[in-house]
């Protein structure tokens, strides 16, 4: 991340929309001193377009407000009072393997061009998935003729279009994170006390947790 004049940008992608909202919203609000309203906790939580894992795994027990607000939102101006939620499935279907016939002829089938959207804003379009479109039009094919599958697969969003190069490279600059660092040592000096202590989503239901740990800890131990 870097600033730019009175924005805050990343490069090579981008902070997301609704969530961008919500944290703009945040700091505003703590920043503001003119603002009459109750004592605020400000929760910022991480990995929502993936599963919500940072809010699945935040531990609410040092949390001392009753009242609950939602900033995740796309409008400015509006504030989210619930949502439909969500839910990821993983589907594992007894498969047959056989030996494919040499004497036949191999073709690719590929859906693309698709218009997409968000899961969400742009459900009601019902516009075309190529993952659906390709298991119909393999389910009507057989109806039609015998054939031999070797493989399926569809491409994540993330591997598509200007974010595959950032999706398959290290976006992460050693230099400007300790700049960024100094940065807000300098801003925060007086405010707060040092060292601030970061508390890390912890979650023994996801095997990658002690990779990112161990990750975490050997940065630490670089910068000392």
């Amino acid at each position: 991340m870097y600033i730019d004049g009175d924005f805050i940008r990343a490069r090579g992608t981008t902070l997301g929309a609704d969530n961008g909202i919500a944290v703009a919203y945040m700091l505003a609000m703590l920043e503001d001193d003119t603002l009459v309203h109750p004592p605020l906790e400000a929760v910022f939580t991480v990995e929502e377009e993936i599963g919500m894992g940072g809010a699945a795994d935040f531990d609410a027990f040092d949390l001392e407000g009753r009242r609950f607000l939602n900033m995740d939102t796309e409008v400015e101006g509006d504030l989210l009072v619930s949502c439909c939620g969500g839910r990821r499935m993983r589907v594992y279907l007894p498969a047959k393997r056989e030996t494919r016939p040499m004497d036949k002829t191999a073709f690719a089938v590929r859906i693309r061009g698709l218009k997409g959207g968000h899961s969400g804003a742009d459900i009601h379009l019902q516009r075309a998935s190529a993952n659906r479109l390709l298991g119909r039009t393999l389910y009507a094919l057989r109806e039609l003729t015998a054939y031999h599958l070797v493989q399926a697969d569809g491409v994540d969003y993330t591997m598509m279009g200007g974010l595959a190069a950032y999706t398959e490279g290290d976006s992460f600059d050693k230099e400007k994170a300790l700049e960024y660092k100094e940065k807000a040592m300098e801003e925060l000096e007086g405010k707060v006390q040092f060292p601030i202590m970061i508390v890390m989503p912890f979650s023994t239901t996801k095997v990658d947790t002690a990779n990112r740990m161990q990750v975490i800890e050997q940065q630490m131990e670089d910068e000392k």
